[in-house]
C-alpha cells in the first residue's frame, strides 16, 4: 500500500489540489476531498478517536428498568432488599423486581425483564438481546454531587469545570479528516460543549431539514456555511475537485486510484449534493420507527410483563402523574393496554436515524441527542385519556411505571439492536462508543406511589464494539430496611480503586472511563478510569464485578 506521507506529498503538487488554496484556511473541498485520503489511511493506523454517540434521557429516568441492574450476579441475593416501587414486573397480583438470565461473551448476568425476549429487526427475523449485551458496560453506583435536574444534566456533559466530553473529542479531531468535530441535536445548551480549540463557538443554520444543525456547536470552518448553502456551486466544485485529483493522482502516485475507489461509495451523497440527505434520513427514520412499532405491538410488552393486572381503584399505586391526580379509572384491568400500537418514545427514532447516517458516512466524531418520555399511550384518568408521559416520575405509581418504563427500555434496546447490526455491516462498530444516561436515576418510595431524585445512585449504559465482554461496574448498597426510600436502588458504595478500598465512583471517574473508550484525553484526568483495554478481550473492569454491600450508605 502507498505510504501516507508519500501520497500526501504527491497531492500537494497536483493541479487539482490548487482548488484547495482558493480561500483562507482549509476549504470545504480540502476537507471532503484531500482529507478523505488522509482519513482512509489514518483509520487503518488507529490514530483517530472513536465516534461518540451521546444519548441523554431527559427528566431523571429510572434507569433500573434498563441500564442499572440491581442484582446481576449470583451472589447478590443475600444483600438485596425489595421495595415495591423498584418493581419492574407484576406477578401473582403484586409488583416485584424480577430478572432474566442472559449469557454473552462468556459472562452471565441477571438483568431487568426488558433484556429477556428476542429483539425485533427491520424486515428481518428477531435476534437474541445477547447481540447487544456482549458489547455493553453497565456503570452504576455513580455519585453526582448535584440533586438538581439542571445541574445533573449539565454535569453529565461536563463532569468537571473544564471541557465537556464532546469537547475532548472535538479537540482530538483532525479537521483534514473530519470536517465536523462534534454536533448537537438539541441535546444541551451550547455552553455545555466546551472545547480548548473551539470554545463554545456555534454557527446557526436555518431551515428545518433533518440535519440542519449538524455543524453546531463545533464548526471546523466558517466558510462552510456559505458553500453548503449554494448547492449547485458546491456540487460543481466538488465534482471538479474529485476529477482533477483522480487524474493527477494516478499519474503522480500509481495505486492512489485504489484509495479513491475505497471511499467512493461513502461519498456518493456528497457528490450528488445535499438534497439527497432528506431521502436518506427518511429511509433510516422509517427503519427505526418500524422496530419501535414492533415493541408497541401485542407481543412486545406482553413478553416482558408477566401479569400486569391493576390494583384496586383506591390503591395509591395507581397514581398517574401527581399527588392530586385521580388513580386510573379501570379496576383490575390489564395494564398492558396502556401501550398501544401507536406508542413510541419521543425523539428515539429520529436520534437513531441521524446517528445511523452520521456513522455510515463518517460525518462527525461526536453527536449528542436528547430523548424524552413515551407518547401515544392509553392512560385512563378521571379527566380523560393521557397520551403522553414524561420521565420526571415523582408521582407515577408502580402500576403505571411498569408498562411505560419497560416499553421505553425495549424501544431503546430494539433500536440499539438494529444500529449495531448495521454498523457491523459497515465495519464501523469497533470505532463507535454509545452512552445512555439521564440527570440521575430514581429513589423508590416504599409505598409504591412514585420515585424521587437518586443523585447518589447514578448509572450509565456504555455500548461499543470495543467492548467484547458484558460487565457491571460499581458497588452499591443494599439499602435501608425501612423508611421512605427503603430497599436496593443503586446508592453508590465504596470500590477498591486508586489505592483506596472505599473509593466512591464520581462523575469524574465516569468521564475518564468514557474517554478511555473514546481514545481521547479525559477532561477529569485526576480521576482514574475504571477500565483497561485487553488485546483479545476488549475493555475490562479494573475494579472487578460490582457487588451489593450491606448497609444503607
Amino acid at each position: 500500500m502507498i505510504r501516507r506521507r508519500d501520497f500526501l506529498q504527491g497531492l500537494s503538487g497536483l493541479g487539482g489540489a490548487s482548488l484547495f488554496r482558493t480561500t483562507t484556511g482549509f476549504s470545504i473541498l480540502h476537507t471532503l476531498v484531500h482529507g478523505l485520503f488522509t482519513k482512509a489511511l489514518a483509520e487503518s493506523s488507529g490514530a483517530l478517536p472513536r465516534t461518540y454517540l451521546d444519548f441523554h434521557i431527559a427528566g431523571g429516568w429510572p434507569g433500573q428498568f434498563l441500564y442499572a441492574p440491581l442484582k446481576p450476579y449470583a451472589g447478590d441475593a443475600a444483600n438485596f432488599i425489595a421495595n415495591q416501587q423498584i418493581a419492574n414486573n407484576w406477578v401473582s397480583g403484586a409488583p416485584v423486581y424480577s430478572t432474566v438470565s442472559k449469557t454473552a461473551g462468556g459472562s452471565t448476568l441477571n438483568l431487568p425483564p426488558a433484556w429477556g425476549p428476542n429483539l425485533p429487526r427491520y424486515q428481518m427475523a428477531s435476534n437474541d438481546s445477547a447481540e447487544v449485551l456482549k458489547h455493553t458496560i453497565f456503570l452504576r453506583g455513580v455519585k453526582n454531587i448535584f440533586n438538581s435536574h439542571e445541574l445533573g444534566y449539565e454535569h453529565s456533559y461536563r463532569p468537571g469545570t473544564g471541557l465537556s466530553i464532546a469537547g475532548a473529542v472535538a479537540d482530538a479531531t483532525n479537521l483534514t479528516i473530519n470536517p465536523i468535530p462534534a454536533a448537537s441535536f438539541g441535546a444541551a445548551p451550547v455552553q455545555f460543549f466546551l472545547s480548548k480549540k473551539y470554545g463554545t463557538r456555534s454557527i446557526s443554520y436555518g431551515g428545518s431539514g433533518p440535519l440542519f444543525n449538524l455543524l453546531s456547536p463545533f464548526d471546523a470552518e466558517a466558510e462552510m456555511e456559505a458553500l453548503l448553502s449554494k448547492r449547485d456551486n458546491f456540487t460543481q466544485a466538488f465534482n471538479a475537485a474529485v476529477q482533477a485529483v483522480a487524474q493527477d493522482a494516478s499519474a503522480v502516485r500509481p495505486g492512489s486510484l485504489d484509495i479513491l475507489a475505497s471511499i467512493a461509495g461513502a461519498e456518493t451523497l456528497v457528490r450528488e449534493n445535499f438534497a439527497g440527505l432528506v431521502g436518506e434520513y427518511n429511509q433510516r427514520l422509517a427503519r427505526y420507527q418500524d422496530v419501535i412499532s414492533q415493541v408497541s405491538g401485542a407481543t412486545g410488552i406482553n413478553q416482558v410483563i408477566a401479569e400486569a393486572i391493576s390494583p384496586a381503584a383506591n390503591d395509591p399505586r395507581r397514581r398517574v402523574a401527581n399527588p392530586n391526580a385521580t388513580p386510573l379509572l379501570a379496576t383490575n384491568a390489564d395494564l398492558r393496554s396502556i401501550i398501544t400500537a401507536s406508542t413510541s418514545t419521543s425523539e428515539l427514532a429520529r436520534a437513531f436515524a441521524t446517528a445511523d447516517y452520521l456513522v455510515e458516512f463518517g460525518r462527525t466524531n461526536a453527536a449528542s441527542f436528547l430523548l424524552f418520555g413515551a407518547t401515544g399511550l392509553n392512560v385512563q384518568t378521571a379527566t380523560g385519556t393521557q397520551t403522553d408521559h414524561g420521565n420526571d416520575q415523582h408521582d407515577t405509581g408502580v402500576a403505571v411505571s411498569i408498562p411505560i418504563n419497560n416499553f421505553i427500555s425495549r424501544s431503546i434496546l430494539a433500536c440499539l439492536n438494529e444500529f449495531i447490526a448495521r454498523a457491523k455491516s459497515w465495519n464501523k462498530f469497533d470505532n463507535v462508543v454509545m452512552n445512555f444516561r439521564s440527570d440521575f436515576t430514581r429513589s423508590p418510595r416504599s409505598d409504591g406511589t412514585g420515585m424521587d431524585h437518586a443523585w447518589d445512585a447514578n448509572a450509565m449504559l456504555l455500548v461499543s464494539g470495543a467492548v467484547k465482554v458484558p460487565q457491571v461496574i460499581g458497588n452499591i448498597y443494599g439499602g435501608a430496611l425501612a423508611g421512605t426510600y427503603m430497599g436496593t436502588y443503586g446508592v453508590a458504595a465504596g470500590n477498591n480503586h486508586e489505592g483506596d478500598s472505599n473509593t466512591i465512583i464520581t462523575m469524574g471517574h465516569y468521564a475518564s472511563t468514557v474517554c478511555s473508550l473514546l481514545r481521547v484525553k479525559s477532561p477529569t484526568e485526576n480521576f482514574e478510569t475504571l477500565v483497561y483495554e485487553d488485546a483479545s478481550s476488549g475493555f475490562l473492569s479494573k475494579i472487578g464485578n460490582g457487588i451489593i454491600k450491606p448497609g444503607a450508605g
